[in-house]
Formats: structure tokens, C-alpha cells, sequence
């Protein structure tokens, strides 16, 4: 079955189109994407940055200049849709209701969005970031943009450039839910590790579902510092009462370097991969629900997967 980012890249049906799934995470996945591309989420990525908000899911859509529509790419109510930025069931209307909240171009691309489908209605056009908080906009009339928009234009001014399949990315974080077992026999991808906050070795449970958050990046992001309040945005830790972190399984592709902290980028250190109940850092403390921090990095020029499917 074809996945609804797949349905999206076969309607265009053009070589120089990338569309990347993630979660942006404040101070770990940049917000800003490469030439050629524009970030959208249904979520303010714009939001106080103080509030140790959850993570926010994003599509990434990239374009080239010299395809055969140019450097331009219109995207309607029903690509919208299987973008995930429409929903149908929650409104009475003729229209589903618009999700979008938080737009985030990259250099040299304009997005041009539209209050009705098919190019029609009111319209607002971001060039920078500081316009993408679509719930502190409006259009001409006054309405607010936010969770208004049923269709939305993209333009680049990139010349020969065009970012490709991976949209460029340095730095991608995906959370989801997987199979125990499948969690075991598991194997990220080159540059990535997963975490989960359950042990999926335990006996008796392979059936059951647990959470696992993929990092990837590549070497040219260099050391990627993620703190107890970036775990706690991809659903790692405790959000209430002590905030400890709950990373309790670790598993690493090939050439990532990593390594995690009993206190923030401090304290105690250990690299052990696995069920993190086995082990213990230096000083005798478990390293099971112990992690407190981490830093991580890819020796070679890898790929950030554009599938958030793990």
C-alpha cells in the first residue's frame, strides 16, 4: 500500500520534487530547510521555545528550478490532504478543516497560501521565517490565516540547485510505535540510532507495542547536543514529578557516535548500546532511566532519511 507521502510525489510526477518527513525539536532539528525547500507543520513552530513543547511533526517539501514546470509547484485541497494538513472529520462544511499553522521557508522560495482550494480566495504570501507563525497573521479581509488554508503555491529563485531526496537534511528525528520484537531485529539506518523508553528484550512482551524515537544526521552537522528538555519534547521522559527521562533500549546504525550523560552534558558518561538495564556508568549508578542528556555524530557524509517509517 502506498504511503501518503508516496500518493503526494507520484501526482507530480517530476524528478526534482523531495518530500521528507520529521519532528522538530527546538535547539536539535534546524527550523529553517535548505535552498529550494519549505518546511509545513500543523503546529506553531514559531511557539514560546520556553514551554519544553512536545515535538512537532513536519513535512519538508523541496523543489528544483529547471524541471519542466520551472522552479514552481502548486499544491491543493487534495494534496493537501495526504500532506496531512487537511482533516475531513471535523467540520460540517463543504471543506475539511485546514490544519496548517506553522510554515518555515528556506532561502530563496516563496509560498503563496489561499483561503479556498484550487489558487482561489484570500491569499498571503511568507518569504521568511518570521512571517510563518500563521496564528499572528491575516489575510486582506482581516480573517486569520491560521487553519485557513486549502491550497498554497511554492516558488524557488535556486537557479541549478536542487536539494534532493533527502531535502539536505543535517539533523531528523522520528517517533513512533513499534513491535517489541521488531524493535530487536531492528537495524537504523547509517548515521541514525533509536531510543525507547521500554526494554523490548523483556520475555513475555514481544507482541506488545513500545515508543522509538529515530536521531539521524550527518557529518557535516557536526556534534548534535540533545538535553533532558529535547528528550522530553520526543516523548522520552516524564513531562511531570521528577522529570527524569525514561530511556530504558538503545541501538545504533553503523558510524554514529554517541554518548550519554547521567546529568546535562555532565556527571557520569557511558556509550553501552542495548537493554540499558545490563549496565551501570563509573560511579555504580544504573544507567537504565538514567539518561539525562546526550551527544551524537556521523563519522561519514550519510544521508538523513527522508521516511519517517522505521
Amino acid at each position: 500500500m502506498s504511503s501518503s507521502s508516496d500518493l503526494f510525489l507520484n501526482a507530480f510526477n517530476r524528478e526534482d520534487l523531495a518530500l521528507c518527513e520529521g519532528n522538530y525539536i527546538n535547539g536539535v532539528t534546524p527550523i529553517t530547510p535548505a535552498d529550494g525547500c519549505v518546511t509545513v507543520s500543523i503546529e506553531n513552530l514559531y511557539a514560546d521555545k520556553t514551554a519544553n513543547l512536545l515535538a512537532m511533526p513536519t513535512k519538508t517539501i523541496c523543489i528544483g528550478a529547471n524541471g519542466p514546470n520551472g522552479g514552481h509547484l502548486k499544491v491543493n485541497y487534495k494534496m493537501m490532504k495526504e500532506l496531512g494538513l487537511i482533516d475531513d472529520d471535523k467540520t460540517s462544511e463543504r471543506y475539511g478543516l485546514s490544519k496548517l499553522s506553522g510554515i518555515s521557508p528556506g532561502p530563496k522560495i516563496s509560498v503563496t497560501l489561499f483561503s479556498h482550494p484550487d489558487y482561489q480566495g484570500q491569499n498571503m504570501t511568507v518569504t521568511v521565517a518570521d512571517q510563518g507563525a500563521l496564528s499572528g497573521r491575516v489575510y486582506h479581509n482581516g480573517d486569520i490565516v491560521n487553519d485557513n488554508v486549502l491550497s498554497f503555491t511554492i516558488e524557488a529563485n535556486t537557479k541549478y540547485f536542487y536539494a534532493g531526496e533527502d531535502c539536505s537534511a543535517t539533523v531528523g528525528v522520528c517517533i513512533g510505535e513499534k513491535k517489541r520484537k521488531d524493535i530487536i531485529e531492528y537495524t537504523p539506518e547509517d548515521g541514525c540510532f533509536i531510543a525507547s523508553n521500554d526494554d523490548p528484550t523483556e520475555k513475555g512482551r514481544e507482541e506488545s507495542y513500545a515508543r522509538i524515537v529515530r536521531f539521524c544526521t550527518t557529518k557535516r552537522a557536526g556534534d548534535i547536543q540533545v538535553s533532558g528538555d529535547d528528550l522530553r519534547s520526543a516523548l522520552l521522559a516524564h513531562k511531570h514529578g521528577d522529570r527524569n527521562p525514561e530511556i530504558s533500549f538503545l541501538k545504533k546504525g553503523r558510524v554514529v557516535n554517541l554518548k550519554y550523560f547521567s546529568s546535562k552534558f555532565q556527571g557520569q558518561t557511558a556509550q553501552y548500546t542495548g537493554a540499558l538495564s545490563a549496565f551501570h556508568y563509573d560511579n555504580g549508578q544504573k544507567v537504565n532511566d538514567a539518561v539525562r542528556s546526550l551527544i551524537f555524530s556521523s563519522k561519514i557524509w550519510t544521508k538523513v532519511p527522508p521516511s519517517c517509517k522505521v
